[in-house]
């Protein structure tokens, strides 16, 4: 044999031993890349560690293909013919996880992802070395080989860093299943970045800093970071339960003589939890508390919450009894007009203490995740702890909403939350699991007053819609974060007025991800044309709105989300005298509430009409002019 076939039939057995190689290696990375897509694992470090996964995986197929494609050219030139490459490329079919907001990752399959990226990081160095021979001692370029050597390195590293998270995970959670938050940042918390210095901040409210809680509760207020509550999540749970009890009590530092920071509220008075400077009675108004902060659990808002209410109550009345001992010391009977802010303040106490009172016996236990005295005051109230619940549906209301009244609202998401129960009282019928129905009004809401000529805060603009929109987009992520990953859950918006403005506004911000469904009633637009623009399917975005509703006819914000043109499916309303129908969706045993409960229960099918009226009313007309009688009642 001369020199030059030997030389040509030594390269075309190394090209056949670097086929084999391919073939043995081109999905050392498979596993790792489906595991990352199909589990969910979502939040903190773990995009960037599947992206990572799949940028290496992709270098390794083209190395191997680089390689192969030198060798077959190293044939042609010793005189042979170009042999077939064979494909290195390889699919990544797999079952897509299911809909919906809430995620969970069974450890066995975290633990499953660490075995894979230990596995391919022997594998790939192995591999790298081979080539890297075969390549060299062919006097080709080595540079294929790289790749390889890279993604084992990565691999290796990765595989190292994870079991070493996971244990310490695993040795402080007691559930079978882990929340997306804690994956995210505490087993991918190595890959994630943190531009905002988040982890920092809550290392110093650990610490029992004020000024990193007012500071993490700015970067809530401005909703731009989507992980900030799945941080807050995965920090809180992995707090001592000593720690976690301390810090129920903590408190932003207050402002001398004004309102609180971040038209926020609560805390004082509590013996050894006050911040340094806003000791003094009487002199400042406190901040916020833990229970403020998003994807807390809300047991622990709640707890939080109700302990700086009465705190604040303890401080208001002391301020009372205060006041007429000043008056007589200092003979200044102006001060006695000082009383007109503690009684208000303590009226709003009132009315929250009693939305929170046990009342009957078919009364879920009302959780306070929210609560801000100053100004008109914001709350939330959830009927149902919304991180167990199989269901979760949040109303946002709209013009005129402030908390001195807002206890009707209040009482409309229980009457949801009841309408929703087994007719027989004795089970929750969403998907045969637990329904937590949130009043949600951690917003300054337009008002029927002279702030209709002031652009940032009249109905007449969406300018307060945006900045309650921030507030719901970063509310929602803290559900997602805080909810139990023992089973998927469903979370469905319910805008009315105003609120579904802040509805739309919020679904944009969080395209997908703020809620699994959409419910519009009584909409003047919510800023868009069609339903698909909402960032869920139009089948998902629901309208109600009662023939007569004046305000749900006006299109001001972009479309009439009632229109057939806007594309939602639409539920049917009866009709009421014209003062009322814009306030008429929750009246007991109505049609519309009826309506409610079945899309909040996931039953479409149960969607009843209303009989028609017998005699035609001067305010009661029989029909809006845009919203022609659907033949359909499931809405399609």
């Amino acid at each position: 044999m001369s020199e030059t076939d030997a030389g040509r039939e030594a390269a075309g057995e190394a090209f056949r031993r670097v086929a084999a190689l391919a073939g043995e290696h081109r999905a050392d990375l498979d596993a790792v890349v489906r595991s990352m897509n199909a589990h969910a694992w979502v939040g903190g470090g773990a995009p960037r560690f599947g992206s990572e996964a799949a940028r290496h995986r992709t270098a390794v197929q083209c190395a191997l293909e680089a390689a192969l494609a030198s060798f077959a050219r190293l044939i042609v030139r010793r005189g042979g013919t170009a042999p077939a490459v064979p494909e290195v490329r390889t699919s990544l079919a797999m079952a897509t996880s299911g809909h919906g907001t809430y995620r969970a990752v069974d450890p066995r399959a975290m633990t499953m992802l660490v075995s894979c990226l230990s596995a391919a990081s022997e594998r790939l160095a192995a591999a790298g070395e081979r080539l890297h021979a075969e390549l060299t001692g062919a006097g080709l370029d080595g540079e294929p080989a790289r790749p390889l050597a890279r993604a084992g390195e990565w691999a290796g590293q990765g595989s190292g860093d994870l079991r070493r998270r996971l244990a310490l995970v695993l040795a402080a959670e007691r559930e079978a299943w882990l929340p997306a938050s804690v994956t995210g940042f505490e087993v991918f918390g190595g890959s994630a970045g943190d531009p905002l210095g988040v982890s920092g901040l809550l290392d110093r409210v650990a610490a029992g800093d004020g000024a990193a809680l007012a500071a993490l509760l700015a970067l809530q207020d401005q909703g731009i970071d989507g992980d900030l509550a799945g941080r807050v999540n995965a920090w809180w749970r992995g707090l001592p339960v000593p720690v976690r009890d301390r810090l129920v009590h903590i408190a932003v530092p207050g402002q001398a003589g004004g309102t609180a920071p971040y038209g926020r509220t609560l805390n004082a008075g509590i013996p050894g939890t006050e911040i340094p400077g806003t000791e003094t009675p009487g002199t400042e108004i406190p901040g916020a508390g833990i229970g403020a902060l998003d994807g807390v659990p809300a047991v622990d808002r709640d707890r939080a919450n109700r302990l700086l209410l009465a705190a604040e109550k303890a401080r208001l009345t002391a301020e009372l009894d205060r006041l007429p001992l000043e008056v007589s010391r200092l003979g200044e009977p102006s001060l006695v007009l000082a009383r007109e802010a503690p009684l208000k303040a303590l009226a709003k106490i009132g009315m929250v203490e009693r939305a929170l009172s046990p009342g009957d016996t078919g009364r879920p236990h009302a959780y306070l995740l929210g609560m801000d005295l100053t100004g008109l005051g914001r709350i939330i109230v959830s009927w149902g702890d919304p991180d167990t619940a199989r269901t979760t549906v949040t109303y946002v209301p709209g013009l005129g909403s402030r908390l001195s009244g807002f206890i009707g609202d209040i009482e409309r998401a229980r009457a949801l939350w009841r309408q929703a129960q087994d007719p027989t009282g004795s089970k929750d019928t969403a998907e045969n699991g637990p329904i937590a129905s949130i009043a949600w009004l951690d917003y300054t809401a337009p008002q029927i007053d002279g702030s209709f000529f002031l652009p940032d805060r009249s109905v007449a603009t969406d300018l307060p819609a945006v900045r309650g929109a921030r507030a719901l987009a970063a509310f929602h992520d803290g559900l997602r974060a805080a909810h139990s990953p023992a089973v998927p859950a469903r979370c469905l918006v319910l805008g009315h007025s105003y609120g579904s403005l802040v509805t739309g506004k919020a679904a944009r911000m969080r395209p997908g991800r703020l809620a699994d469904e959409l419910v519009l009633i009584g909409s003047p637009g919510v800023g868009v044309a069609h339903a698909a623009q909402l960032g869920l399917p139009a089948d998902r975005v629901w309208v109600g709105e009662a023939g007569n509703d004046i305000v749900a006819d006006l299109g001001r914000f972009s479309h009439d989300p009632g229109h057939r043109s806007f594309g939602a499916r639409r539920f049917h309303v009866e009709r009421s005298v014209l003062n009322e129908a814009h306030s008429s969706y929750w009246d007991p045993g109505s049609v519309s509430l009826r309506n409610l409960a079945a899309i909040v229960n996931g039953r479409p099918g149960d969607l009843v009409r209303p009989r028609p009226n017998e005699r035609a009313y001067l305010l009661m007309p029989e029909m809006a002019p845009n919203l022609p009688e659907h033949p359909d009642p499931t809405g399609r």
